[in-house]
């Protein structure tokens, strides 16, 4: 892998390391301490719902115009202008397509005035994302690390106010969605002020025969997002509605593990958004990208590995020390989602690849099969077992969805599968297994127990070379 593309996946991911786990643990999971599971869950379900529709405010053109441009630099100028412009006519199909399906589904008036912010948020995030295309697209990498934290360092500051004084009186959720709201416009106003200056952007005129093409091009990839959208975000919407007397408390269960699978899910996000440009121009140069592709196959083996048996082992106490008043309900809904880590990073390595090769079609009907399975699970499994239920339709199905992506790169592309890779995970693993359970029996704090089997684990990566010190000096 090219040393200008290591070296910028290692500050992308230094910047959000130091600051996301702010966010992840200092406010949003004391969000839920502070107001309890149920009324965190109230605000859960009317996110991720909030978030189903997130895809119409770009009907996919920021992928298309991230591949377009990192291919021809000089689209960019051109064609911002005009994007900005189509982004403000789908903001408004976003809201009336929104509130029409929480009508359809029953909302209440406290979750529709909710819903309202929360679109906002949504929207002020749609445009910085948009800028951050065309920042990675360009190779601007320092300003895309910038802007992958700036709103958030905003939130942390307002919402650590909100949470940890009394200066506005007692702490709600709304407060909550307030100070993203404001974070989130200080970002999106300078995100696309810096885009506009720094890539000499013209102002187009409003022809909107102009647009057509562009939506045009860009709508397959709407629909990859959508239909990935639907079966990354849906289980909180089913939960609420096919347990109307518990469905708050439930998915207030379901977000103490899936915040802490979002956190960690920030590597492999981050990973993608780089190769995918870089994947993009190899392809067009018919250059190799075998070595990349199985590099970053054997980055997330040294991640996932260690994360996964962390989890198998000390999830109790994970819970007890994170969590206010959790017990027996919370454990399989917990490891059950955290255990769908490594197909979540393999779905983005080779979902990732299939995305830049523009093979969408074929992403479609994966997301669409896993969509239809993971609906199916979700409703027969969450009336028995609640959160469980839905963690468990989430692995079984994410599963199945990184299995078939991967076995689309395989047998589609002269890619062949290294056996020897296959061997050292198996070892990789074995190892690990055998240290940790070592580790377990130990006297020591269970703290200090993760921590020397993470430095075991690295040790062990680093022997067995799926890193070397090659690759880390690169950085």
């Amino acid at each position: 892998m090219q040393k200008k593309l290591f070296r910028n996946i290692f500050i992308l991911l230094l910047a959000n390391l130091i600051v996301k786990p702010l966010w992840i643990f200092g406010i949003d999971l004391q969000v839920q301490n502070t107001l309890g599971p149920a009324d965190y869950g109230f605000y859960f379900v009317v996110f991720n719902f909030s978030f189903l529709f997130h895809i119409l405010l770009d009907l996919g053109l920021h992928q298309f115009h991230n591949r377009e441009v990192a291919q021809d630099p000089g689209l960019l100028k051109i064609r911002f202008g005009k994007l900005f412009f189509l982004k403000g006519l789908f903001a408004i199909f976003y809201f009336i397509v929104t509130f029409v399906f929480a009508k359809i589904l029953g909302y209440t008036a406290a979750q529709k005035e909710m819903l309202f912010f929360l679109a906002i948020n949504q929207l002020l995030l749609s445009f910085i994302l948009f800028s951050r295309s065309n920042f990675t697209a360009m190779q601007w990498y320092k300003l895309d690390a910038f802007f992958s934290i700036f709103d958030r360092i905003l939130s942390v500051i307002f919402c650590a106010i909100l949470l940890y004084t009394s200066y506005f009186g007692d702490f709600n959720i709304f407060q909550f969605i307030y100070a993203q709201t404001i974070a989130l416009a200080f970002g999106a106003l300078l995100s696309l002020v810096v885009v506009a200056i720094k890539g000499k952007v013209i102002l187009p005129k409003l022809e909107f025969k102009t647009f057509m093409p562009l939506v045009k091009e860009a709508l397959p990839y709407a629909i990859v997002v959508l239909l990935m959208t639907i079966y990354t975000r849906i289980d909180a919407v089913m939960l609420d509605k096919l347990l109307p007397d518990s469905g708050d408390v439930q998915a207030g269960i379901y977000a103490a593990g899936y915040r802490i699978l979002d956190a960690i899910n920030m590597v492999p996000f981050l990973l993608a958004s780089l190769m995918i440009p870089f994947f993009a121009r190899q392809l067009k140069n018919k250059e190799s990208f075998s070595a990349e592709l199985w590099t970053a196959v054997e980055l997330m083996i040294v991640i996932s590995t260690p994360f996964v048996l962390v989890i198998a082992f000390y999830h109790q106490e994970l819970l007890d020390f994170l969590y206010l008043g959790s017990d027996y309900r919370w454990n399989l809904s917990f490891q059950l989602l955290l255990f769908s880590f490594p197909f979540v990073f393999l779905s983005y390595i080779f979902g990732g690849f299939l995305t830049a090769a523009a093979r969408l079609k074929s992403i479609s009907y994966l997301a669409l099969g896993t969509i239809v399975i993971n609906i199916l699970l979700n409703s027969y499994w969450i009336p028995k077992y609640g959160a469980a239920g839905a963690a468990l339709a989430t692995f079984i199905s994410q599963g199945l969805m990184a299995l078939a992506q991967f076995a689309l790169v395989i047998f589609q592309w002269d890619t062949q599968f290294e056996m020897k890779l296959l061997k050292k995970t198996a070892f990789y693993l074995s190892l690990n297994f055998v240290a940790i359970y070592a580790i377990n029996t130990s006297y020591f704090h269970w703290m200090l127990k993760i921590g020397f089997f993470i430095i075991i684990a690295i040790i062990l990566s680093l022997v067995l070379r799926l890193i070397t010190i090659k690759k880390l000096r690169a950085l």
